[in-house]
């Protein structure tokens, strides 16, 4: 899909308008506009980690992207059950194990896992990353965007 738009920046932008459509529609409780907004969210998202993990010298901006996908997810996820099991969107605890059957159909606790997962990826993105760049173990990361020309 990259291809179809000028610059990668043009197609990064393109993911948000989507995004912000997405949510949008879950903030109003659109149920079509919500599946109509993210579908191409998830989509495009998918493909950022696609397209990059095959671009050397964008290891940061790959795991980036895949913690944005997940990001993705988890708002999908906790949507999902705003929109069609409300009577079960109760914030609860991650730890410990919701104990009812009800409890493990939480959206919301589901989605707040995913964000978890999310959030241990990017920290271990940094927690790598950062030393090894102080100490100059790698090399700087380009000056431009995934795709964008010189």
């Amino acid at each position: 899909f990259p291809s179809l738009f000028p610059t990668w920046r043009t197609y990064e932008n393109i993911h948000i308008v989507f995004w912000l459509g997405k949510d949008c529609a879950w903030n109003h409780g659109w149920q079509t506009a919500w599946w109509i907004f993210a579908a191409p969210t998830v989509i495009v998202a998918l493909d950022f980690v696609f397209t990059t993990s095959f671009c050397a010298g964008h290891g940061v901006d790959h795991v980036h992207y895949i913690v944005q996908f997940i990001w993705v997810l988890a708002n999908l996820i906790w949507a999902y059950g705003e929109l069609y099991i409300p009577d079960l969107d109760e914030p609860l605890p991650l730890l410990p194990l919701p104990d009812t059957p009800d409890g493990l159909r939480t959206m919301r606790w589901w989605s707040a896992w995913t964000l978890v997962l999310a959030f241990l990826f990017v920290v271990a993105l940094y927690a790598a990353w950062l030393p090894a760049t102080f100490l100059r173990l790698i090399p700087d990361e380009p000056p431009h965007g995934v795709g964008d020309e010189e």
